[in-house]
């Protein structure tokens, strides 16, 4: 199917990005995270509400008192939220042992498909290195309905030339 935004890559090792969401609307972790809450494709919570509901429970109120020396503010629930998925690393994978040598740590089936990823597929030219992708943005053919492309980056660029261009989700943990 079409690339849409109910699509979600994995969190793992989102510490080390670059832009976040599938337009890279978002420069920072503090300000992704913070983005699903408001989102009417996913908590649909307006961030004012989600703030006032923390602020109105007393464990969350203590606990943010206790962290941040005041109560719950949507730049203190960024810094908490951030700080969690700071914390969500997936490494020492099979992939991970394969690639440092340990032949057995795949699978053949497991391995024929690394071949056709590093090979025929060319899947490495965006989803390479450490985390699995470049970061960047492309327009695959994926962000597309009924070929015509979906705005994608151009909706945060207004480059013509990004339009459809969607970013390299990392492949961490699939």
């Amino acid at each position: 199917g079409a690339l849409t935004e109910r699509n979600t890559p994995t969190l793992f090792n989102r510490a080390l990005g670059q832009r976040f969401m599938w337009r890279g609307e978002a420069g920072t972790l503090e300000e992704q995270v913070l983005l699903p809450i408001s989102n009417p494709l996913e908590m649909a919570l307006p961030l004012d509400q989600a703030v006032a509901r923390l602020a109105a429970s007393e464990e969350y109120a203590r606990a943010f008192e206790q962290v941040f020396g005041g109560p719950p503010t949507a730049d203190r629930l960024a810094s908490a939220l951030a700080a969690f998925v700071e914390r969500l690393w997936l490494g020492d994978s099979p992939f991970d042992r394969f690639r440092a040598g340990e032949r057995d740590a795949l699978t053949v089936a497991e391995r024929g498909g690394m071949w056709f990823f590093q090979s025929r597929g060319q899947c490495w030219r965006c989803h390479g290195g450490p985390n699995l992708t470049d970061e960047e943005f492309h327009n695959t053919g994926v962000g597309s309905v009924e070929g015509v492309p979906l705005p994608g980056r151009f909706a945060v660029s207004a480059d013509e030339a990004d339009r459809g261009a969607f970013k390299t989700p990392t492949l961490r943990g699939i």
